[in-house]
């Protein structure tokens, strides 16, 4: 049947939508402008389709619909709802794909399972009451992350932590800490007990683990042993030479045995004064030592061989001032000009060259050039009876050269 331009074809109703039945207009607003395959469907009663209909193309849409902003459009290829929409269940792509994704009537959302599997086994999950589930996170960028739970589920190797342990040194092989309390960030403490890591052998982990005992602190030579889920390291420890190093992980004092301090890393303006005592001090060579000693009041002086003290003279008989010296093992002693007046002592002969003077009250001792003078007058004479005959025998010259007559000593000069 063709309806001619401008012509109507009508079955019961009188004008569009004016009663039961349907109309068909070629009027240039058509209420009917796409076509319906295999008829509108049975019936047609009390606003309602009944039966199947089919849309074949083109689309059907609410009347204040605008994408992206209000109402709704079905098409054979899309849907857009711009409007509250309540399902009863939603299961993209269906309930038996294994990577589907499901929303449950009751607010529960899984995927990576289908519904014969549930929400348990999903590799993700988040239940109307806010837990979330994930077998994998990777997080980047910015994250914050608050309000943890003060719960003994919470994996407190996420957690910052406080404590007020102090760690000591026992030996070269033994680090110890007293009782104390350790507070995590969201509020969980442990009283952990007094203890020791033992006598170490090893580089030693010292971690709390509430799944071996929530009040005695872990020990391990193992790191992997000490981390992990649930495991928090407290420090670390190692065995020296003197006395045992430690390193703690977040609070605590480290407490370090010399091998570890770098060489010449320790200056002056590092010490306190008087901090280094003379029982501390152990050297062997202080050619080092630029100083001023002040006054020596103890002690002895002992010259090894090769040592010396002096003066002025730069080594044995040589210069003008005093050289004290084991040469050799020989002690040699030299004061004075080493070419003029001085004294020598070379470790067998004392020779003193020039004037000695002493004063003895009012009377002079003059020099011993003077005593040899008077010596040789006498020993010309040869006999003892010189020596009787002698002038002056009450001066000191006179007495010095008979004691040494009758010593029968010999007395040089150069």
């Amino acid at each position: 049947m063709v309806v001619p331009r401008e012509a109507d074809f009508r079955l019961e109703q009188a004008d569009l939508d004016s009663n039961l039945g349907v109309l068909l207009s070629k009027a240039s607003n058509p209420a009917f402008e796409n076509t319906f395959f295999e008829g509108v469907g049975s019936a047609l009663n009390n606003n309602e389709f009944q039966g199947n209909t089919e849309m074949q193309d083109g689309f059907l849409q609410s009347s204040n619909f605008v994408t992206g902003v209000s109402g709704w459009q079905l098409s054979p290829a899309s849907a857009e709802l711009n409007v509250s929409t309540a399902l009863l269940n939603l299961d993209i792509p269906d309930t038996t794909t294994d990577d589907s994704f499901h929303v449950e009537s009751d607010g529960d959302t899984w995927w990576g399972a289908n519904i014969a599997d549930g929400i348990g086994n999903a590799n993700a999950s988040i239940t109307k009451a806010g837990v979330g589930t994930f077998k994998s996170v990777v997080l980047s960028t910015s994250v914050e992350i608050s309000g943890i739970a003060n719960s003994s589920n919470t994996d407190i190797s996420l957690l910052d932590m406080s404590h007020d342990l102090v760690f000591s040194v026992t030996d070269a092989d033994t680090i110890a800490w007293a009782n104390g309390t350790i507070t995590l960030s969201n509020g969980r403490t442990f009283t952990i007990d007094a203890g020791n890591t033992g006598n170490m052998a090893a580089f030693t982990y010292i971690y709390l683990s509430p799944g071996d005992s929530a009040t005695v602190l872990q020990t391990t030579t193992t790191a992997a042993t000490a981390s992990g889920a649930d495991k928090r390291i407290i420090g670390t420890a190692q065995n020296e030479t003197t006395t045992a190093s430690f390193v703690p992980f977040g609070p605590g004092k480290p407490l370090i045995d010399g091998d570890n301090i770098g060489a010449l890393s320790i200056v002056v303006g590092n010490l306190a004064a008087n901090s280094v005592i003379a029982t501390k001090i152990n050297v062997t060579d202080l050619a080092a030592i630029n100083a001023d000693m002040g006054s020596i009041t103890a002690g002895d002086i002992v010259l090894p061989t090769g040592g010396f003290i002096r003066s002025g003279q730069t080594a044995f008989d040589t210069g003008t001032g005093f050289y004290i010296a084991n040469d050799g093992g020989t002690p040699k002693l030299s004061i004075g000009d080493a070419s003029a007046n001085k004294v020598t002592w070379d470790g067998t002969t004392l020779t003193v060259v020039g004037d000695l003077q002493q004063s003895v009250g009012r009377r002079t001792l003059h020099c011993i050039h003077n005593i040899l003078c008077e010596w040789n007058r006498i020993n010309r004479r040869s006999t003892k009876k010189c020596m009787e005959k002698s002038r002056n025998r009450t001066s000191i010259q006179w007495q010095i050269i008979w004691r040494i007559h009758r010593s029968k000593r010999k007395l040089t000069t150069k």
